[in-house]
């Protein structure tokens, strides 16, 4: 696989999907009995044992069979990496780059880097976020002694990609991690394209047949980590989607050295039940059963092969639980461009730096209290509905929950002490789970049974009945989980921590007491074996006459005797008290000493905590496998409860913002968009978090009909008017309600809009080569050709990026192509006043302004932000510079030379005037025209040009 990041000079080169996992294999037995070092995984993963004496032997080898990772191996208490990966890390981390002394590549210095191992996860974090594909090879320990610690070589313990996380603390808890694969039909040159995508963290599996031209909007609604294509249809790849490696990770894929490099019909070595590459064992075929792909394509099915093979390749054989493929057709969903997306500020602030959420819709809407919850809703705002009965479902539910604010709030109570329970699930299923994922899954069964309880007696709508029946059944997985997982579960396996090792001698351990007799019995004996010790540390006080004698445990060497240094250690009888060597004779401020007492309890210790930990090992794995015995019912059961939490969010939201219920009615024979009192969410957020009293946002009406008031609005006024913050609320209205939510008005009646468009504001594009006015005509090219009649089209300031008959000629033809061609609903804002003349000579044309006026007293300018019919003659543009603190000599030379243009310039009633006196003259016979009635002629002409100097 290649990657790219905009800090590394150029693509790697390809690599096919055998290098993922080596053909040698060691027993799956290592992490189970903890082999591996802190940050080896739990699961049963097996990957190639390096054995190599040389560490850059070991370094060398890992990286051919990973030529397309950036290697770290595990040295002492440090993740190193050499060569160039050094350099690359070093570079992005901000490590120092060293040298390794001893060690030289083509007569120079080793160049290496690396970081501590317990910072490690904090830099792997960042490393991920660039973009970065990281393997990590952890230390082999003597298999012979547990306890050793002898490094007998190093093994790749954990492969991360953008695409394929799993660990929380690499993961957004608001965000899906999605991996996407492309695939084109090459053969007939149709425009079709296939687009799975797979979030491996939670299970949802989608998938879509694209075109060229939506495959774009389509990628940007899914914001996937990573994406696949083949090696061989990579240019295509660019050429349909220029400057996307700028946003996510590309990884090419080559079937080069495999068992399919001569399979021309790959994509049959997943879906067909009858092959017999080892690539797919019998779990394989369970899942893959349990796939609908009947009414999927062809190219639908490649694409979601090809995530598939990356994914078991990449998970070293495992795979997350997939319940099933949602098929998600073009026309199921709003679509909206990367410029929409962009100005609408759905998921991120425009002009922020910041890679966040705040100041965002979905931060402006979300009233969640889960993380699945979160997760859901941003999906839905993405990727808004345009099914009319999927929109009202979700509406009835949000009604029938804002009618019950008592219910609401109980409800939001217990999800908010819900965990996480979508990923816990995955990670157990793929046997990277840990304790503590049991005990978030058995937290979260408890509060479905609170759940089940608020809901049970009520009469519910048909969608939140629906969502109920999926909360139900679990009781005996539950069951299980409450009396076996105890509340101090770890959160990872680390058997060669001091932590890990402390705990399993003082501490309670993750099962329950009382769930396992014989684990009871085990630990019965060691807290027994723990009382001698304490005794016989009282008995050692008594024999040496001091009271500062301690019986210590240490991570590294066990029970000790530690003696003050200021104690005369000719007291301790040498014959009972036995030094240690030199290395591990002294402590701090003390002198350490072993008996035969203290070595024999020590000994039966390590008997009692391996069988103890083997055993809850063992009741880990079993329940574990019972979870994903039941993974399908479990799936749904998350499903809803992230449904619910939707539902009830957005049902407080209603309530705290006084939003209404949008109606919505058939397109036939024409569309509607009526909003009455509309208002900005988002800027009505900021103003609610701020708790502000004396200013509110100012709503406004919006009627777009064809037959009362205009399909297509001109909307004029000065800049700060407010004109473009009333078209982004506008489509934010649409938004909100398609997505199942209410919105900020007072009334709201539309027809379903199937997709969005926004041409807003003004930028460059120097990376793709484009000017200012060169990116604004390529985002109107593509409103013209895509836009349908059930559109919905913002524009702001169209032809202003070029002189000004120009733009007003380009503005003009817009909306004439707008009106005649699309009839889709538009809101048009423009400062050329020319255009109001349209309303006389197109029939769905109307004309709207942001009112604004001057003082007379000061000649301020003052702003309502209230948009009325009709249209302005003037922008003031001075007055807005001078607001701007523009120097007062440019302001009022701009109103000298505004005012001289403005006597030269014909006002529209001259052009009518003059028009007519055109038309008179073609139409005269000049031969038959007398003097007398000649000068008559010029006598009217100019007494009609005086009277309309004076009204001017």
């Amino acid at each position: 696989m290649l990657f790219r990041h905009p800090l590394l000079s150029r693509w790697s080169c390809f690599h096919s999907l055998h290098h993922l996992v080596p053909s040698v294999h060691y027993c799956k037995t290592l992490q189970q009995k903890g082999y591996l070092s802190n940050h080896t995984v739990s699961d049963n993963r097996k990957f190639a044992l390096v054995p190599g004496r040389r560490i850059l032997d070991q370094y060398h080898s890992l990286k051919k069979q990973y030529p397309g990772f950036l290697l770290f191996l595990r040295i002492g208490d440090f993740y190193e990496t050499f060569l160039e990966d050094a350099r690359t890390a070093s570079h992005l981390l901000g490590i120092a780059l060293a040298r390794a002394h001893g060690y030289k590549t083509k007569g120079q210095e080793l160049p290496m880097a690396g970081v501590p191992y317990w910072a490690f996860d904090s830099y792997l974090q960042r490393l991920v976020k660039a973009g970065i594909r990281v393997a990590i090879a952890d230390q082999v320990f003597d298999g012979k002694d547990k306890n050793s610690r002898k490094v007998t070589g190093r093994a790749i313990s954990r492969l991360v990609t953008p695409g394929t996380l799993t660990e929380e603390d690499l993961l957004q808890p608001s965000e899906n991690n999605f991996l996407a694969s492309v695939l084109f039909e090459t053969e007939t040159h149709s425009s079709s394209i296939g687009l799975g995508w797979l979030d491996i963290s939670t299970g949802n599996f989608h998938c879509a047949l694209e075109t060229n031209l939506s495959i774009q909007e389509a990628i940007h609604s899914i914001s996937p980590s990573e994406i696949l294509v083949l090696e061989n249809q990579y240019q295509v790849f660019q050429k349909t989607l220029p400057n996307i490696d700028s946003y996510c990770t590309v990884s090419p894929i080559s079937f080069r050295n495999t068992n399919l490099e001569n399979n021309g019909d790959w994509k049959q070595t997943v879906f067909s039940m009858n092959e017999t590459f080892s690539l797919f064992q019998e779990k394989k075929k369970n899942l893959l059963s349990r796939l609908d792909i009947s009414s999927m394509s062809e190219l639908e099915k490649e694409a979601c092969g090809l995530l598939l093979l990356y994914v078991e390749k990449t998970l070293a054989g495992e795979l997350p639980y997939l319940s099933s493929i949602s098929k998600s057709p073009v026309s199921t969903f709003m679509r909206m461009d990367v410029a929409t997306r962009k100005v609408l500020e759905i998921s991120r602030r425009m002009n922020s730096s910041e890679d966040s959420q705040r100041g965002s819709l979905l931060a402006a809407i979300r009233k969640t209290q889960t993380s699945p919850g979160a997760r859901l809703l941003a999906m839905r705002l993405n990727a808004p509905f345009t099914c009319k009965k999927s929109i009202e479902e979700r509406l009835d539910a949000v009604e029938w929950l804002c009618k019950q604010p008592q219910l609401v709030e109980s409800l939001r109570q217990v999800l908010y002490n819900c965990p996480e329970f979508e990923r816990p699930l995955q990670r157990l299923f793929m046997k990277r789970g840990s304790p503590r994922d049991l005990l978030d899954l058995g937290l979260t069964f408890q509060k479905v049974s609170n759940i089940q309880q608020l809901l049970t007696s009520q009469a519910l709508p048909s969608y939140l009945q629906h969502l109920l029946k999926k909360l139900q059944g679990q009781d005996e997985i539950r069951m299980l989980l409450e009396s076996c997982i105890s509340e101090n579960a770890p959160r990872s396996f680390s058997t060669h921590s001091a932590t890990w090792k402390r705990s399993q001698l003082f501490g309670e351990g993750y099962v329950v007491a009382g769930y396992h007799a014989e684990l009871d019995s085990l630990r019965t004996e060691r807290d027994e074996l723990l009382r001698n010790l304490k005794e016989l540390e009282i008995e050692y006080q008594k024999l040496t006459a001091t009271d500062a004698l301690k019986i210590n445990f240490n991570s590294n060497l066990g029970f000790v005797v530690e003696c003050p240094s200021v104690v005369d250690r000719k007291l301790l009888d040498e014959k009972i008290f036995h030094k240690l060597p030199p290395s591990q004779r002294t402590g701090v401020n003390a002198y350490r000493f072993r008996t035969d007492k203290i070595n024999e309890i020590q000994n039966n210790l390590n008997t009692l905590t391996d069988q103890i930990q083997e055993l809850e090992d063992s009741i880990f794995h079993r329940v574990s496998e019972q979870v994903a015995k039941n993974a399908h019912e479990i799936r749904e059961m998350a499903g809803a409860l992230a449904e619910l939490d939707v539902s009830c969010g957005l049902a407080t939201l209603a309530l705290e913002r006084n939003f209404c219920r949008p109606v919505f009615l058939e397109a036939e024979p024409d569309d509607i968009f009526h909003i009455e009192n509309g208002r900005h969410v988002t800027l009505e957020h900021r103003q609610f978090d701020k708790q502000a009293e004396s200013s509110s946002v100012v709503s406004n009406n919006c009627f777009l009909d064809k037959q009362r008031n205009g399909l297509l609005w001109i909307i004029t006024g000065p800049n700060m008017a407010g004109k473009s913050t009333f078209l982004r609320q506008n489509a934010i209205i649409a938004i909100l309600a398609q997505i199942g939510s209410f919105v900020p008005a007072s009334s709201a009646k539309m027809s379903v809009v199937d997709r969005i468009f926004c041409r807003v504001g003004a930028s460059d594009d120097i990376y793709g080569g484009q000017s200012t006015f060169m990116l604004e005509m390529n985002e109107t090219a593509n409103i013209l050709k895509n836009a349908t009649k059930h559109s919905l089209v913002i524009m702001d300031e169209v032809g202003r990026g070029t002189s000004m008959l120009e733009g007003l000629a380009i503005a003009q033809s817009i909306v004439e192509y707008l009106h005649d061609h699309i009839g889709c609903r538009t809101l048009f804002a423009t400062h050329f006043h020319e255009l109001a003349s349209l309303r006389e000579k197109l029939a769905s044309v109307a004309c709207y302004y942001s009112e604004a006026f001057l003082l007379k007293e000061t000649e301020c300018l003052c702003f309502t932000y209230k948009v009325l019919k009709g249209s302005m003659q003037y922008s003031y543009a001075s007055k807005v510079a001078e607001l701007a603190d523009m120097p007062m000599e440019v302001v009022r030379r701009t109103d000298e030379l505004w005012k001289g243009w403005k006597r030269e310039t014909l006002s529209e009633q001259h052009k009518v005037l003059f028009q007519s006196w055109m038309e008179k003259l073609k139409n005269m016979d000049m031969n038959a025209l007398s003097p007398r009635e000649a000068i008559h002629l010029l006598k009217q002409w100019k007494r009609q040009l005086l009277d309309d100097r004076e009204n001017r």
